[in-house]
Parts: C-alpha cells; sequence; structure tokens
C-alpha cells in the first residue's frame, strides 16, 4: 500500500534550527556580508571598543557586524548575545534590516528570551520604512497570536504585491482557514494566493494547490493539475510532494502509470528526508517494481526506519519476516514486530498482529485476542482491520453475532473504497442479514468491490445475477398459470 497523507497549510518563513537567518535577507545585504571588507574586519579586543568601532562607521556596519556574530560567518565566531547588541545599535539609528535582524532574534529567542513585545517594535520600526519583509514578520506575529487578523492580512497582502512568497502564501491561509472574523472559508482568494506564492517558490503553496486538485477541495478534481502542483513542490525539494506525485504516477491518475519514473520520485523523496517515500521506494525494492529487485537493501531500508520508531516500516519488517522477503522466515519476530507497532496505535501493526492470532502464525491462536486487535486497528485507521473486526461480528467468533455492527463497518469501509468491504456488504444485502435483503442493492456492491480488483466479488455477481435471473424465470412461468 502506497502511502500519502496531506500537509499543514501554514506557510513558515523557515525554520530556525535547520536554516540560517542570512537566508531570509535581502540580496545586497548578502553580497556585503560575503564580502571581503567585512569578514577580514580586525576583531577589536574588547566590546566597548567594538561598539566604539560601529558608532565611529555607517550604521550599515553595525548591521553587517551583527549578521558576521550570528552566523559566524569568516573570522567571526558565532556569539549571539554580541550580535544581538550590534542589530540594537543599528535599529536605534533606524537601520531597517538591522531592525527587521532584530525582530527575527527577538521572535524566535536567538541568544535571548523570546521577547513578543520588543519584537514587534522592531518590525514596526522597518515595516513603517516599507520594509516589505519586516511587515511579512511583524504580519506573521499578529496571526501566530490572533491579536489581530484583520490587521495580519492586511500586512500579508502589501508583501505579497512585493513579491515575499511567504506573505503570499499565508494571505491564503487566512482565506483557507477562515480566521477573518464573521467570515466562512473562501476558495477564490485562498487558491489565488496560493498560486502566486507558488510562482515566487513556496513550496508549501504549489503543494495546498496540488491537494486541492488531487481531492477536489474547493477546486473540480484534476489529476492533471494536480501532478503538476506537486512536481513544482518536489522541484523545490518538498519531499512529501514528490511522495504524493509518485503516487499519482503509480496509479495512473493524471496520465498512464509509470511505475520508474513512481520509484525514482519515491527515492527522491526518500533523500530529502520524508519517512513515507522510503517505505514507498523500500516497497519496490522488495516487489522489483520499476526497476531491479533487491531484497537486502529493502530490508535495510526497513530495519533504519524501525530503529527510528517509524512504525509503518516496523509493520513492513515484520512482514517481511512474516514471509521470508530478504530474511529467514520467523512469525514471531514478525509478531514482535507487529506487537511494537501496535504498542504505539499503528492500525495496520494491530490488524497484521490480530491476523497472527486468528491464523495461530507465531502465536497461539486466540480468536478472542485477534477481536482484540481488529478493534484497536479499526479504531486507529485500519480499513481492513475494520473489515475484520466486522467478519467477526458476522460469523460470531470472538463475540456474539451482530450483523447490524458487521453492516455498519462494512458499510463504513465500503465508502473508502475497500474492496473486501464492498463485498460483504454484498454478501449482507443478499442474504438479507442486518438489512432488508435487496439484491439489486447486492449487486451494486459486488460490482463495486469488483472494480476495485476483489475477484471473489466479480464471481458473487456472476452467481447472484444467474440466480436472479432464474427466479424471474420461474416467476414467469408460475404467473401463466394463475
Amino acid at each position: 500500500m502506497l502511502i500519502s497523507i496531506r500537509r499543514n497549510l501554514l506557510s513558515l518563513a523557515f525554520s530556525v534550527f535547520t536554516l540560517p537567518f542570512s537566508t531570509l535577507l535581502t540580496v545586497t545585504i548578502l553580497a556585503v556580508l560575503f564580502s571581503t571588507s567585512v569578514v577580514a574586519a580586525p576583531q577589536p579586543e574588547s566590546l566597548k571598543d567594538t561598539v566604539s568601532a560601529c558608532l565611529k562607521k555607517s550604521v550599515d556596519y553595525c548591521t553587517d557586524l551583527g549578521v558576521a556574530y550570528r552566523d559566524g560567518e569568516g573570522n567571526f565566531e558565532q556569539d549571539f548575545p554580541t550580535a544581538l547588541q550590534y542589530f540594537e545599535l543599528s535599529c536605534k539609528r533606524e537601520d531597517v534590516l538591522g531592525c527587521n535582524a532584530l525582530g527575527r532574534m527577538l521572535q524566535f529567542g536567538q541568544g535571548t528570551e523570546k521577547n513578543y513585545t520588543r519584537a514587534e517594535e522592531a518590525f514596526k520600526k522597518s515595516c513603517a520604512k516599507k520594509d516589505a519583509q519586516s511587515c511579512t514578520y511583524l504580519a506573521y506575529l499578529y496571526l501566530d497570536f490572533k491579536v489581530n487578523i484583520d490587521l495580519a492580512i492586511n500586512l500579508f497582502k502589501e508583501s505579497c504585491e512585493a513579491d515575499i512568497g511567504w506573505a503570499c502564501s499565508n494571505a491564503g491561509y487566512i482565506y483557507d482557514e477562515a480566521l477573518l472574523d464573521g467570515e466562512k472559508r473562501d476558495t477564490a482568494p485562498a487558491y489565488a494566493f496560493y498560486e502566486r506564492a507558488c510562482e515566487l517558490g513556496r513550496w508549501v503553496a504549489c503543494d495546498n494547490l496540488a491537494y486541492a486538485y488531487e481531492y477536489s477541495d474547493g477546486v473540480e478534481l484534476d489529476y492533471t493539475k494536480a501532478r503538476h502542483y506537486y512536481k513544482l513542490a518536489c522541484e523545490l525539494e518538498y519531499g512529501e510532494a514528490c511522495n504524493d506525485l509518485g503516487v499519482l504516477v503509480a496509479t495512473g491518475k493524471g496520465g498512464e502509470p509509470d511505475y520508474s519514473l513512481a520509484r525514482s520520485l519515491y527515492e527522491k523523496a526518500c533523500d530529502y528526508g520524508n519517512n513515507r517515500a522510503c517505505v514507498n521506494f523500500a516497497l519496490y525494492l522488495q516487489d522489483g517494481t520499476g526497476g531491479e529487485k533487491n531484497l537486502a537493501k529493502a530490508i535495510q531500508y526497513f530495519e533504519s526506519l524501525c530503529e527510528v520508531d517509524y512504525f509503518p516500516a516496523c509493520r513492513n519488517l515484520g512482514e517481511s519476516y512474516e514471509e521470508g522477503l530478504g530474511v529467514k522466515k520467523d512469525l514471531k519476530k514478525a509478531a514482535s514486530l507487529f506487537e511494537y507497532g501496535c504498542k504505539n496505535d499503528h492500525g495496520i501493526s494491530c490488524n497484521s498482529l490480530g491476523i497472527l492470532y486468528y491464523e495461530g502464525m507465531g502465536v497461539k491462536k486466540n480468536i478472542e485476542q485477534a477481536f482484540a486487535y481488529y478493534e484497536k486497528a479499526c479504531d486507529n485507521g485500519s480499513s481492513y482491520g475494520c473489515v475484520n473486526l466486522g467478519s467477526l461480528y458476522h460469523d460470531g467468533e470472538g463475540t456474539k453475532v451482530n450483523y447490524r455492527k458487521a453492516f455498519s463497518l462494512y458499510a463504513q469501509e465500503c465508502k473508502r473504497d475497500n474492496p473486501s468491504g464492498c463485498n460483504n456488504l454484498g454478501i449482507l444485502y443478499e442474504e438479507g442479514l442486518g438489512v432488508r435483503k435487496n439484491i439489486d442493492k447486492a449487486k451494486e456492491h459486488y460490482r463495486r468491490s469488483c472494480e476495485l480488483g476483489n475477484d471473489i466479488a466479480c464471481d458473487n455477481l456472476q452467481l447472484v445475477s444467474k440466480t436472479d435471473s432464474f427466479d424471474a424465470v420461474k416467476q414467469f412461468i408460475k404467473s401463466l398459470f394463475e
């Protein structure tokens, strides 16, 4: 099963833990930062001499020194407190970039305690001088604390007009999440802002548009457009988008299936650190889909991901031991891995463990225990866990017969396009168990299950159709003699 999931819509400027602050400065100040004159500047022996040197130079010199100390560039050792003092000096002298840098250090607590009031003051100074980035950070403060959403949206809009991509993205987010007082969700302006943000290189905006077209969220379903926007986000090195594009390519949505391309997309996404994609790539290695089979390498991926508690990989590793794929078959080891995932509320692992208890494989057969694991699997989002739980209610195994409960579980999963759920729902309609007998409904659900690839349902559809035709003929003959 290929793995895909939706992301958070909110667009952040950057992660303070992974990206240097200098990535957000203007091209001009970056050029200054890396110029020989700044990096090779003599370093005074004391802070007093340093301040004196700064005051004798232009205000830009204070800001440049602050950047150098903050980022630890060239001959400068990283020193946040010193950087903060330089930025405070330059901001007091009304330097836009100095106020911007000071505000960000205060906002994110870099080298000092977080101080949103002082950050707001700094951003207001530079925003008043029409610095679009400072206005955007100020808007983000207002959005983050929900203190003034109306002002935040106006600031984001103004910054978006100045081609600040993440301002456009956050303006879209406000409309998308209906954050304005008294306003309902409005996807038209939201998606227009996302479109502009995507053009300006914001992967989160491209990804949000892709999701909208893939799942018909506020727009008509369009897999071709979904592919387009996932591709843009993937090119911006967002692993989740590469993975989701791979899923569309593999399943033939928006074009013909291309397993080789899907495989390369999963590998790329995995290289970007996306665990879901690593599992999908490993599954392709295991099956030889889209390229050469490599069982040993697949096991390496599963093991490394399981070691960092990525439970879908633990489940796949367990399945490998269950079936002897790339490792010696070991049902007890499989059960142990499924149990590990299930203890951490991974639904599919619970379902796999339930199957082992139902069949008595690697563990002592225990239908009641299987029932408990299917129930936990269903509660934690496993579609087949719900269907298996329904089957036990259907047959009265591990619990009392409850056709209504079975019907409810089958119907729930059939709506999620689970072929077994649809087939079993057809059986209940055909036999009139937990619901009024309805052959047409039975055919409908058998047909749906058959379309979803369930061969048993295809056979059931043929059988019920023949029986129905025979009954019709009998009824016709009977009517001739009445």
